[in-house]
């Protein structure tokens, strides 16, 4: 069930997104705000693979359901998970109203990036493990 292409998989995509934000760091100025990047994906991302990915590998390996259609699925519903963690409850545990707090333009940037952070990661994991292709 986890060959060593799903291994490598789960060593690489939970910090991919970090990777990418580090390379095009270095590109554009300086190394240092993509190391932070690479650091916070790897705080957020490693915990996530192990409690989130690991159990929804196995899940969707029983299932039969290893096309890249569901694990996009999966990518949204992790996403949402992350946002309801990282963004909703700080807002709704710190402000009276939520709403505006939550269309501010600095809200909408963390759900769109940590939005895209779980679609890119888990499609990251994918990419490398192909589930079902090399079985």
């Amino acid at each position: 069930m986890f060959s060593i292409r799903v291994l490598i998989a789960f060593a690489v995509a939970p910090v991919s997104f970090g990777l990418l934000l580090l390379a095009f760091s270095i590109f554009l100025s300086s190394a240092s705000e993509g190391l932070w990047a690479l650091e916070f994906a790897a705080l957020i991302g490693y915990p996530l693979a192990v409690l989130v990915g690991v159990p929804a590998y196995i899940l969707l390996e029983k299932n039969g359901q290893r096309g890249f259609g569901a694990y996009l699925g999966l990518s949204v519903i992790l996403s949402v998970i992350v946002n309801v963690i990282f963004v909703l409850s700080p807002v709704i545990q710190e402000s009276k109203s939520v709403l505006p707090e939550l269309t501010m333009p600095a809200r909408i940037m963390q759900v769109l990036i940590l939005t895209a952070a779980c679609v890119f990661s888990v499609l990251a994991f994918w990419f490398i493990a192909r589930p079902g292709k090399f079985n």
